[in-house]
């Protein structure tokens, strides 16, 4: 199986480390469905579809992307929609009512 690598932080270690994710080699694969008459393919889509996650090369936890920043609404965005809910739209008031968690 081919590896591969990418270097990341790893919230479990703390520092910034090298990941590891085993893939399959799609020419051997390959090889032993034709020689295999395509018996081998159901074998090759498994290992395909199944690789799994990165891990840690140190501690073997694996992968979490970082969290997305927080949602910041600006200025604009309020100012829009609380023109709406003056105006007696219900759509705006009901924006306002879920970013606001009121």
């Amino acid at each position: 199986m081919a590896v591969r690598e990418k270097t990341d932080w790893c919230a479990a270690c703390g520092k910034e480390r090298l990941f590891r994710r085993h893939e399959p080699e799609h020419w051997i694969h390959l090889g032993f469905t034709i020689i295999s008459g395509g018996w081998w393919l159901p074998v090759w889509l498994c290992a395909a579809a199944f690789r799994g996650p990165f891990r840690c090369a140190r501690c073997g936890e694996p992968y979490r992307p970082p969290a997305p920043p927080p949602l910041v609404l600006d200025a604009s965005f309020l100012l829009y929609h609380l023109r709406l809910v003056r105006s007696g739209s219900r759509s705006g008031a009901l924006v306002l009512e879920r970013c606001l968690g009121s």
